[in-house]
């Protein structure tokens, strides 16, 4: 059996989707949280000088997207075949789509303009982005069940992570205008192995 270390910050950030995949499998991991004043001597020994990495029998995986992927492929969450991979990949891509704006006001100092531009993603830009991923989980049975396939894949926990990123900014999400995307996040949620890691992961704000 390999064994895994997953380094990040004390923080959910780019690493839970690599924490919810292990949950979901119920496989163990070593997840490091490095301290703050522990982070400059430690960047200069990480590949780009970043973090999350995924050592797996001391081999290292950069990239929390490469990280996501391969453990989904090991834990069978990444769908039957080339279709569906290919099809998990557009899911995921899109929901980058979907937070990316979300930097325009997170790093903006200019209160007025911080408290417009959120306002902008809050009312404009997310509920269009939501539209789409509701368009494409209906086009798999309807949208009662999962992006891809029968089963839960990597897709379903990222949207479901992503789509807690504008909450914890306290941008509201209309769950009731996209009742079956309220449904699928519930449904990942209520998974055994990731209700357990919600219950217990550290108290973080991202």
């Amino acid at each position: 059996m390999s064994s895994y270390k997953l380094t990040y910050f004390d923080s959910k950030g780019r690493a839970e989707v690599a924490r919810y995949l292990f949950a979901k499998a119920q496989v163990s991991y070593e997840d490091v949280r490095i301290k703050k004043e522990d982070w400059p001597e430690l960047k200069k020994k990480m590949p780009f000088g970043q973090v999350p990495i995924l050592e797996v029998d001391g081999q290292i995986i950069c990239q929390s997207y490469a990280i996501a992927c391969f453990l989904a492929r090991k834990f069978g969450l990444f769908g039957n075949g080339e279709m569906e991979e290919a099809q998990i990949h557009s899911v995921c891509l899109c929901m980058d789509d979907l937070v990316k704006p979300m930097f325009s006001f997170i790093f903006e100092q200019d209160g007025e303009k911080k408290d417009t531009l959120k306002k902008k993603y809050e009312e404009q830009q997310l509920p269009i982005s939501m539209n789409y991923m509701s368009q494409i989980l209906e086009m798999n049975n309807g949208g009662d069940g999962f992006f891809v396939g029968e089963t839960m894949t990597l897709a379903d926990i990222y949207f479901t992570l992503m789509t807690e990123a504008p909450e914890h900014l306290n941008v509201k999400i209309n769950w009731e205008d996209f009742p079956k995307l309220k449904a699928l996040r519930e449904k990942v949620e209520a998974d055994p192995g990731i209700a357990e890691w919600k219950e217990k992961r550290p108290k973080t704000t991202f």
